[in-house]
């Protein structure tokens, strides 16, 4: 069933821990390429400027889309998560998408289902997800399970196959989507699961890191507040990764414009435009799962040489 909270996952990763095995960035065409995006609305917020409502509340420098677009006229949208990227046995979908109160009580822009195509084409309930704010507008991180359909019953997917999924806006029009705003935004959809066999061996970083995923544990009064993260390289204002990070949420910093994917000598950590702590990623240094920086830990990680990062406790 799904969970608003992603410490159910975290939870796990000390005994059986999951890997990242596809992920797409919604509204990012390059990310899209090849993930059978379709049925979606306009990239936000180029759409509407920041003057508009998805600008003001993408005004972060998120690009996303809306499942329901008022061009499109349908209320579902469809993406196909590419398990060939990185083979493993899927378990979990991770999605980010807007919640916000309906406008005067008019509508309801933020819930939805999530259909996954089983291994007999057909499209399955999988869960429920319903506008769960009471005032203000903000972005949540949704885990879906792929054990079980939205009634517990066992769900059938072919291990070899990809993930295909079918988002569905379930509720009435919001007040402003006559005016061409669509509703039901996403940001990103990932795809966890565990390793493909056989496993990939962990060894010591070498080479140089070229990715890092990290959790961020942090807390705030009411324990679920977002902050926003910058992640930079040690030289110069080149952000590896920007964006609002909930308690308990996981990102993944990588640098494609490296061409061996390195993220540098050391990355630099910003929150909520302060200068917070650094992680030395040349490899010179220890590093590895488990390692903690402030309220930043290792999840995951890759070098270039030595593959999977080793837990380090």
């Amino acid at each position: 069933m799904m969970t608003l909270l992603i410490s159910a996952l975290a939870s796990t990763a000390t005994a059986d821990p999951l890997q990242l095995l596809c992920r797409v960035d919604i509204g990012n065409p390059t990310s899209e390429a090849g993930h059978d995006v379709i049925s979606w609305g306009p990239i936000e917020p180029a759409a509407h400027p920041i003057d508009g409502a998805w600008g003001f509340f993408m005004r972060t420098g998120e690009d996303a889309r809306v499942i329901w677009g008022y061009e499109e006229g349908t209320r579902c949208a469809f993406v196909t998560l590419d398990r060939y990227i990185n083979p493993g046995a899927a378990r979990a979908i991770c999605l980010r998408h807007l919640d916000s109160i309906a406008r005067y009580g008019i509508g309801d822009d933020c819930s939805f289902d999530v259909f996954i195509k089983d291994s007999y084409g057909n499209w399955v309930l999988t869960d429920h997800y319903t506008n769960q704010l009471n005032i203000g507008s903000t972005w949540l991180v949704t885990w879906v399970y792929l054990d079980e359909d939205y009634y517990g019953n066992p769900l059938d997917i072919n291990e070899n196959d990809d993930i295909e999924v079918m988002l569905c806006a379930t509720g009435d029009m919001w007040l402003y989507f006559a005016s061409d705003m669509g509703q039901v935004a996403f940001d990103w959809i990932e795809l966890w699961g565990e390793e493909a066999l056989p496993p990939v061996e962990c060894g010591p970083c070498d080479g140089g890191v070229t990715s890092l995923t990290l959790q961020y544990n942090g807390t705030t009064p009411d324990d679920d507040t977002p902050v926003y993260v910058e992640v930079k390289k040690k030289k110069g204002d080149e952000i590896l990764f920007d964006g609002w990070v909930a308690p308990t949420e996981m990102f993944t910093v990588t640098n494609e414009a490296d061409k061996h994917g390195k993220l540098g000598s050391e990355i630099k950590i910003y929150v909520n435009g302060e200068e917070y702590t650094k992680i030395h990623t040349s490899c010179s240094q220890p590093i590895g799962i488990g390692m903690v920086f402030g309220d930043f830990e290792i999840v995951g990680g890759e070098s270039l040489k030595g593959g999977t990062l080793p837990s380090i406790n």
